[in-house]
This record gives C-alpha cells, sequence and structure tokens, in this order.
C-alpha cells in the first residue's frame, strides 16, 4: 500500500468517488440532452421526407448513444472498484462503526434483487434512445428504397 495514513488515503478515495459520482450523473444529462436534440432533428426530417439525412442522423444517434453509454458503464465500474477500496479504508479507521460509504455500499447491495429498480436506473436511458434512434434508422431505410 501507500506510505499515506488511513484517513488520508479514505480522504482521497472519498474525493474519487464524488467526482466519479457526479461524472455518472453528468453523463446522464448529455445523454438526456443528445436524445431531444438528435430526436428533434430526426422528427424534422422525417416530416420534410429527407429520408438520407433521416438515417445518417439515425446513425449518428445510435454511434453517440453506444458511446455515451460506455463512458457511463466505465465509470460505474470505477466507482465500484474505488468504493470497495474505501469501504475496506473505512473498516480499518473506524472498526466498531459503519461508515457513510459502508452504509451506501450496504443499501446498494440491498436493492440489487430489485430488478424493476435497478434497469431502468443502469440501462433505461441508453436502451430508450437506442430504440427510437433504430426507429428512425429503420424508418429511414424503408422510405429510401
Amino acid at each position: 500500500m501507500s506510505d499515506l495514513p488511513f484517513e488520508k488515503l479514505y480522504e482521497e478515495g472519498a474525493e474519487a468517488l464524488r467526482h466519479y459520482s457526479s461524472a455518472i450523473l453528468n453523463i446522464r444529462n448529455v445523454a438526456i440532452a443528445q436524445g431531444f436534440a438528435v430526436l428533434t432533428a430526426e422528427a424534422y426530417l422525417v416530416t420534410e421526407k429527407h429520408w438520407s439525412l433521416l438515417l445518417g442522423a439515425a446513425i449518428f444517434g445510435i454511434c453517440l448513444t453506444t458511446v455515451l453509454y460506455a463512458l457511463q458503464w466505465n465509470y460505474k465500474r470505477y466507482f465500484d472498484a474505488m468504493l470497495q477500496n474505501v469501504v475496506s479504508l473505512e473498516s480499518r479507521i473506524w472498526p466498531d462503526l459503519a461508515g457513510p460509504w459502508t452504509t451506501y455500499k450496504l443499501l446498494k447491495i440491498s436493492r440489487r434483487g430489485w430488478v424493476f429498480c435497478r434497469f431502468p436506473t443502469l440501462h433505461g436511458l441508453f436502451v430508450l434512445l437506442l430504440l427510437s434512434q433504430l426507429y428512425f434508422f429503420l424508418l429511414g431505410v424503408g422510405e429510401n428504397r
């Protein structure tokens, strides 16, 4: 490990967790804005019957949604790994107490069984965006024949 005291390592780990949590939220906000922007453009292209442009916009939307999903998933993986390290540091600093991150992890584990909570939280936004992009893509392909 490091020569730093556990308290300093814990402080650095907690700061990293706050960063990852903020980054995940920001990526979701960007995905929502991207969804509104691309879907609005695609709806306009449908009304104007610009099928080739619609295909391009749909492909762009699918690619961008995939990239944003991959970024969110990587941040989530980093968050989970850092959470494990911070929880182990908490148990060394306060052996008799459950620290805030230990409590958070226990609550997170208790919610894992809730399929209706887990799936929409982790994947719902991106699945909806991908399905809407796929719809516009297939609409553009069908009308472009």
